[in-house]
């Protein structure tokens, strides 16, 4: 769960939230998250650090997605941005969470290597902030397209030569939906 000082919003969001247990009293953890409205279930302590690494890969990174793409839009004079990218952040969710990696959409699994490229160049030129973040999570992507069946490993090459990032040859660990 992630707490960002919204002490009404997130007291909510505990109902009905599941909660890694790794104490050693293992019964009164999970009653205590029973008692809060959560779901309990285990964790291993030593798979503690990995994880919360997990979670603050999926909640805290994406947090800075959406930071950095309500600026990119913001830098055009798109009004609203939350409401712009809620359609399309809702989906992509959902997709994700349902469908693994054959939720995946956009150029980077369309093999669309000309929209990258142009994705690169605007950045470059108007947000270079930005871009050490699209180049390497654009690679990431190709890198489970890949593994998924997705995209070949050509197309996989040519997105790694269009945004900078040499290739990962180690095969990544991606979700396949729907648990």
């Amino acid at each position: 769960m992630a707490f960002s000082g919204d002490r009404d919003t997130e007291l909510g969001r505990i109902a009905g939230a599941r909660f890694a247990v790794t104490a050693e009293d293992r019964m009164t953890a999970e009653n205590l998250v029973q008692d809060m409205g959560g779901i309990p279930f285990k964790v291993d302590e030593s798979d503690r650090i990995l994880y919360h690494a997990a979670m603050t890969h999926a909640s805290n990174h994406l947090v800075t997605l959406i930071v950095q793409s309500s600026a990119m839009l913001a830098s055009i004079s798109v009004k609203d941005t939350a409401e712009v990218l809620r359609p399309a952040l809702a989906a992509a969710l959902e997709n994700a969470l349902m469908r693994g990696t054959a939720g995946a959409t956009g150029p980077v699994v369309r093999g669309d290597i000309g929209t990258v490229t142009e994705h690169i160049r605007a950045l470059s030129e108007r947000m270079p902030e930005i871009l050490p973040v699209y180049r390497v999570m654009s690679q990431a992507g190709a890198d489970i397209a890949l593994t998924a069946g997705r995209i070949s490993e050509d197309v996989k090459q040519r997105v790694g030569q269009a945004v900078g990032v040499p290739s990962n040859d180690s095969e990544p660990q991606h979700a396949s939906g729907g648990s």
